[in-house]
C-alpha cells in the first residue's frame, strides 16, 4: 500500500483496512479464512483438481497457509473433517477460488506466482477506480474495439502463415492502431486483450510479432499515461512476464495460455462483483473467453 500511495493510487477504507502486505500469509487472513481455503484446497486435490486462491486482490501462497496451519495446530481439525462430505466449501466473501487447467505444471514457479500477484493487485485497483469514477462514461465502442483488435491480429497472422503479405500489412496496421486506443482507453480489461494477443502470436509461430505487440503497448503506455495511473504500472510489467519457456526477443517470455485464461477469469469475477448485471455484457463482448 505504501507503494500505491507513493504512486497516487487510492482505495476505499475497507481496502486499506484489509490490505495484505505480503504475498504469503498475513495476519489479515483470519483463521476461519485459512481453514476454509485449506478445506477447499484439499477437497479439490482429492478430486484430482488444482486451484489458486485470491484474497482481497492478492494471490495467496497455499504453501504458507499449510505452514501456518501446522504452527496454529489447525491442520488436524481440517483433516478430521476432510472426508465428512465432498460438498463445495463456502468461502468467505473476500476470498475467491480460481480452478487451474489440468496441465500438471501450470503456474507453479515462484516467478509465476509473484507476477500474478502483481497483476491481480493492480488490476483490482484499476477495476475499483474505474467503477467508482463513472461507469456511464463507458461507451459501446470500448467493447467492440477490444474484441476487434484481437480478431484483426488473428486475421493478419493467418494471412502471414499463407504468405499473403499484401493482405497482412493493412491488417497489422489496423491492429496496432487499435492497440494504441486500448492502452489509452479507460477499459480495465485492456491488458487482458494484449496478453491474449501476444500468446496467440507465439502459438502461431510469430514470436517476433508477439514481442513487438507487448513492446508497443508498453511504449504507448509510457508516452500516453501518467505514472500514477494503474494502467501505466500494468503495461510496464509486460516485458517482465515470465510465464513460459518460449523466449522471445530481448529476453521476454510469453505468457502461457493457461495464465492468460486465469487472468481473464479473475477480471470477469471482478467485473461481476462490481456490477452484478455486467456479467452478460462481458460474455457478449468475449464469446471465446475460455479457450482451455
Amino acid at each position: 500500500m505504501e507503494e500505491m500511495t507513493h504512486r497516487g493510487f487510492y482505495a476505499s477504507k475497507k481496502q486499506y483496512k484489509n490490505k495484505i502486505t505480503a504475498w504469503g500469509l498475513d495476519k489479515n487472513n483470519k483463521r476461519s479464512e485459512v481453514e476454509a481455503m485449506l478445506r477447499e484446497k484439499r477437497r479439490r486435490e482429492s478430486l484430482g483438481q488444482s486451484c489458486i486462491f485470491v484474497s482481497r486482490g492478492w494471490l495467496v501462497d497455499t504453501t504458507s497457509l499449510e505452514r501456518f496451519s501446522r504452527r496454529a495446530r489447525i491442520s488436524s481439525r481440517i483433516t478430521n473433517t476432510r472426508h465428512e462430505n465432498q460438498a463445495e466449501v463456502e468461502l468467505p466473501p473476500d476470498v475467491r477460488c480460481i480452478p487451474l487447467p489440468s496441465s500438471p505444471n501450470a503456474i507453479t514457479a515462484p516467478t509465476d506466482l509473484e507476477t500474478l500477484r502483481k497483476l491481480f493487485h493492480y488490476t483490482s485497483v484499476l477495476f475499483h477506480s474505474f467503477f467508482d469514477r463513472d461507469f456511464t462514461s463507458m461507451v459501446r465502442r470500448d467493447y467492440s474495439m477490444l474484441d476487434a483488435a484481437h480478431n484483426i491480429m488473428l486475421d493478419a497472422l493467418r494471412a502471414l502463415s499463407v504468405q499473403q503479405y499484401t493482405r497482412a500489412g493493412p491488417l497489422l496496421d489496423s491492429a496496432f492502431s487499435l492497440f494504441d486506443d486500448i492502452v489509452t482507453s479507460n477499459h480495465p480489461n485492456g491488458l487482458s486483450v494484449v496478453l491474449k494477443t501476444v500468446a496467440a502470436c507465439y502459438r502461431h509461430g510469430f514470436a517476433d510479432i508477439g514481442t513487438r505487440v507487448a513492446d508497443y503497448a508498453r511504449e504507448m503506455a509510457g508516452v500516453r499515461l501518467d505514472e500514477r495511473d494503474p494502467r501505466w504500472v500494468l503495461y510496464q510489467m509486460l516485458p517482465t512476464l515470465k510465464m513460459s519457456e518460449a523466449r522471445g526477443n530481448k529476453g521476454m517470455v510469453v505468457p502461457r495460455d493457461e495464465v492468460v485464461g486465469v487472468y481473464e477469469v479473475f477480471c470477469r469475477d471482478l467485473w461481476r462483483r462490481k456490477r452484478p448485471g455486467g456479467g452478460v455484457l462481458v460474455l457478449l463482448w468475449y464469446p471465446s473467453l475460455f479457450c482451455w
